[in-house]
């Protein structure tokens, strides 16, 4: 149970720049959007010393047009 108080911090931070990307994803035009997760940019930043990498994933497109999007966080950052 120990990494988990340790890690917590990590986490916390991590989730916080997910959703900070996630809001600004969500401005981004459909067509930018609706395409497969190959096709998207890696979107890089700096937390601390430790380099993160989102990836933006639409991995489905429900039939009246919605898209079903994942943001994928890694890092070196331990969780």
């Amino acid at each position: 149970m120990r990494f988990i108080k340790r890690d917590r911090p990590n986490w916390a931070l991590l989730r916080a720049e997910t959703d900070r990307i996630g809001a600004e994803v969500e401005q981004w035009p459909y067509e930018q959007l609706d395409r497969d997760a190959e096709d998207q940019p890696c979107i890089e930043c700096q937390l601390g010393t430790v380099r993160v990498e989102f990836q933006i994933d639409r991995y489905d497109r429900l039939p009246n047009q919605d898209l079903c999007i994942c943001i994928d966080a890694r890092s070196d950052l331990p969780t």
